[in-house]
């Protein structure tokens, strides 16, 4: 296991340079991404009926199959680095989160985050927002639309 700041991208910031979660808005509300994220996260926790900690590691999980065939298990653990890194600069509690090298974090890492928080869509959206940036939207969409296919249909890319 790794801590996210080993990825060589940057280091996490201190409590003190983060400010309380910032939410991201166009003139018509949250962007796309959180948008996204918020919605990706509800279906996960009413198929799970479970936390927000919880459903964020089951799309955690469904993430790293759905795209295990384009980016690999390296490629999926530097995006989800890289994903904790931009959230730990939205919200200090991420910055406690390890990247295993093959896979989603462990259910113990998740279950740090408080319920209710935002943390969960803080992560979920700074992953999906590099997805979008490294892969572009249309292809991070057809990824997305078929693991949660009634969810993600009606977006579309920008």
């Amino acid at each position: 296991m790794t801590r996210a700041p080993q990825h060589g991208l940057s280091e996490a910031p201190t409590p003190s340079q983060v400010s309380e979660p910032m939410e991201e808005r166009t003139d018509h509300g949250p962007s796309p991404p959180r948008r996204l994220a918020v919605d990706i996260l509800e279906a996960q926790k009413q198929d799970e009926e479970t936390a927000s900690t919880t459903a964020l590691r089951g799309v955690l999980i469904r993430l790293h199959e759905g795209l295990h065939p384009l980016i690999g298990s390296g490629g999926y653990e530097s995006l989800l680095g890289r994903a904790v890194i931009l959230g730990a600069r939205r919200d200090a509690r991420l910055s406690g989160i390890v990247i295993p090298r093959a896979g989603p974090p462990a259910e113990e890492e998740l279950t740090a985050l408080p319920d209710g928080s935002g943390s969960a869509v803080t992560l979920l959206h700074e992953l999906l927002a590099y997805m979008g940036r490294l892969l572009g939207w249309e292809l991070t969409l057809v990824v997305l639309r078929d693991l949660w296919p009634d969810v993600v249909s009606s977006y579309e890319p920008e």
